[in-house]
C-alpha cells in the first residue's frame, strides 16, 4: 500500500511539520494528512516521509538540513513567511504545501 503522506519531515526544535515535494509526475494526486496530529505520530512518520522523498526524487533539489540546493530547504519551512520570485509573500501552511506538491510551479521561491 502506497503511503498517503508524500513526504513528512519533522523540522526544527519546536517539532513543526512540513510536507513538500515537486509532483514527480505521479498521475495519482497525493493525499495529505492533517498536521494537527500528536507529536509521537509526527515523529513516527519521519522515516516513511524521508524514504518517500528520496524514492520520488524530491531530495535531488530539496534538503531537510538547511543545505543550499536547487529548491528551497524544508528546514524551518512550516509557519514561515516565504518571499516568492514575483515579490509577493506567502505563509507556508498546509494549504501552501498542498498546492506546492500538486502544482509545483504555482508559487516559485
Amino acid at each position: 500500500m502506497r503511503p498517503t503522506l508524500l513526504a513528512a519531515l519533522a523540522i526544527g526544535t519546536a517539532g513543526g511539520m512540513a510536507v513538500a515535494a515537486c509532483g514527480g509526475g505521479d498521475s495519482q494526486a497525493p493525499t495529505l494528512q492533517p498536521t494537527r496530529t500528536p507529536t509521537a505520530a509526527r515523529t513516527a512518520a519521519v522515516p516513511s516521509g524521508r524514504a518517500l522523498a528520496s524514492e520520488t526524487g524530491c531530495t535531488a533539489c530539496h534538503s531537510a538540513a538547511g543545505n543550499v540546493s536547487v529548491g528551497p530547504t524544508w528546514k524551518g519551512l512550516f509557519g514561515r513567511m516565504e518571499t516568492l520570485a514575483d515579490g509577493s509573500t506567502a505563509l507556508v501552511d498546509e494549504a501552501y504545501l498542498r498546492e506546492s506538491i500538486l502544482t509545483p510551479n504555482a508559487k516559485i521561491v
